[in-house]
């Protein structure tokens, strides 16, 4: 996996189910089933879906925030470097190697301590890692709140001093103290206001480039997502359903629920308005998933085989799609074993 920095391979999660009944007890609700993902150096995956299908659980998994029931997810942090087997360090490993693999969070007003300055914030993280001496440890500071756009008298201040975006700012200057070589970004601007997205988003990009980063960018907002992304995943009830490259996604959409994720984008042109089949029902509960096909339950296009087996894949030139009913290139077609 010379060219490839994640790559991720049958990843399985489940939490303990809720509830207080006897019976109750001991269950687990599936979460990610499955999941399987290349991420290339240097570019950007987006994972996209519908709240609830599992995607901050991947990312959660990667970094083994929980613990996966299963799977294979390998890291490779440097070029030229052997990967990681991520899932089978123990405490001490992890600990080194969580440098290189550096998360940014939904909302940076929870992620941040308040009772602590952005001074001892960043210090800490520098001079645990080790990146800087103590006496390089000021003009460090001041050095990596210029990457993100901020001055240096915010140095003293705390986090209920900065507005939303200035939040976000403070807690993606923490996520590069490290020195990461992949940043995974969890919903990062969805709640920023659309002018303080923009920013944040043009800053993501310029430290792409200047760092060499690569970013598993997670997103409901295909929009965004349109802008940001190198490759896209689709996700759907703990699966992927859909994976290629940004022109095969937005361009060549081939499953149902792709095509109707892109259907309920908004759009001023008329011309455009409403495209795409819209969705039917509710999505199902994951302790009891439809057979065969997941999004048989909810697909205008549902035919019986849908019902009796899962969808097989049909691959493209970088392009993946799980469907009964999506036609294979050259007759190129294999059984599902990475849903």
């Amino acid at each position: 996996m010379t060219d490839v920095v994640l790559r991720v391979r049958d990843l399985h999660h489940a939490y303990p189910a809720q509830g207080r009944r006897l019976w109750g007890r001991g269950r687990r609700v599936p979460a990610v089933e499955g999941v399987s993902f290349d991420l290339p150096r240097g570019q950007t995956l987006a994972l996209v879906g519908e709240s609830g299908c599992g995607k901050s659980t991947v990312a959660r998994a990667i970094l083994r925030l929980v613990e996966p029931s299963a799977g294979e997810v390998l890291f490779a942090a440097r070029p030229g470097e052997g990967p990681v087997d991520v899932l089978g360090l123990n405490r001490a490993q992890l600990r080194r190697l969580r440098p290189r693999l550096q998360m940014v969070f939904q909302d940076p007003w929870s992620s941040l301590n308040p009772r602590l300055s952005v001074r001892r914030v960043l210090g800490e993280l520098l001079l645990f890692h080790r990146v800087v001496d103590r006496g390089g440890l000021e003009p460090a500071l001041i050095d990596l709140l210029s990457q993100v756009g901020l001055d240096a008298d915010a140095l003293d201040r705390f986090p209920h001093e900065f507005s939303g975006g200035e939040r976000q700012r403070i807690a993606i200057a923490r996520a590069l103290a490290p020195r990461p070589t992949l940043l995974i970004a969890d919903e990062p601007t969805s709640a920023l206001d659309v002018s303080v997205q923009a920013q944040v988003l043009n800053l993501l990009a310029r430290l792409k480039v200047e760092r060499g980063l690569s970013y598993l960018f997670i997103s409901h907002d295909l929009s965004i997502v349109r802008h940001v992304a190198d490759r896209v995943a689709v996700m759907y009830l703990g699966q992927i359903v859909e994976s290629g490259t940004r022109e095969d996604i937005f361009e060549r959409p081939a499953h149902p629920y792709t095509r109707a994720l892109l259907g309920a984008i908004p759009t001023v042109s008329r011309a455009k308005a409403g495209q795409g089949v819209p969705l039917r029902g509710e999505v199902p509960s994951s302790t009891s998933p439809p057979s065969g096909c997941r999004f048989r339950s909810r697909c205008p296009l549902a035919e019986e085989r849908c019902r009796l087996s899962p969808p097989e894949v049909s691959v493209r030139p970088g392009h993946r799609v799980h469907c009964h009913l999506s036609s294979p290139v050259e007759g190129d077609r294999e059984e599902s074993t990475q849903r």
